[in-house]
């Protein structure tokens, strides 16, 4: 799978089209985390900025690769059975590709690979794997305005709303 995306993503940065643009973003959201041992009772609260860039004109719809990293600004928190309430925070930065369908509003989808650590005082995870998420937005002048879920991984998924950034359409 990962061998797959690089040979994807070479592709389509061999085949741009003059219309063709770098972009940039921030979201902000909320980390919905399960554990399956362990009660959350708060989930974190997390920005992200994005880079990306689009291989044809962003209102003619069509793919593009983003690069997104992730970090909590509020911790989550969780109680183990007998003990005090615990912290923790998330960081992800994941690598995708996405097709965006033609329009003012528009519905986009992604699919990539993404590195997820979730670590507190008494807990310490990492994992690597595939990610796929969907948004809804509307293309405004330069911006676009998005709303998002994004599976990070099996145990968290990103609620997001966002601003993107197109110096050139």
């Amino acid at each position: 799978m990962k061998k797959g995306l690089f040979f994807v993503l070479a592709f389509l940065v061999m085949s741009t089209s003059a219309n063709a643009s770098w972009f940039i973003g921030a979201k902000t959201g909320s980390m919905l985390v399960k554990f399956d041992a362990v009660d959350v009772d708060k989930d974190p609260i997390s920005v992200s900025v994005l880079a990306g860039y689009n291989f044809s004109s962003i209102l003619n719809g069509g793919l593009s690769a983003e690069l997104e990293v992730t970090q909590s600004i509020s911790p989550g928190e969780f109680t183990l059975a007998g003990s005090a309430t615990e912290e923790f925070d998330l960081e992800s930065q994941g690598l995708y590709v996405t097709y965006q369908s033609p329009g003012v509003f528009y519905v986009k989808g992604r699919l990539g690979l993404v590195k997820a650590d979730i670590s507190g005082s008494s807990l310490a995870e990492g994992e690597d794997g595939e990610s796929y998420g969907v948004a809804i937005g509307m293309n405004h002048g330069d911006l676009a305005f998005e709303l998002g879920y994004t599976l990070v991984d099996d145990d968290v998924g990103f609620v997001s709303i966002g601003v993107v950034y197109y110096p050139v359409r």
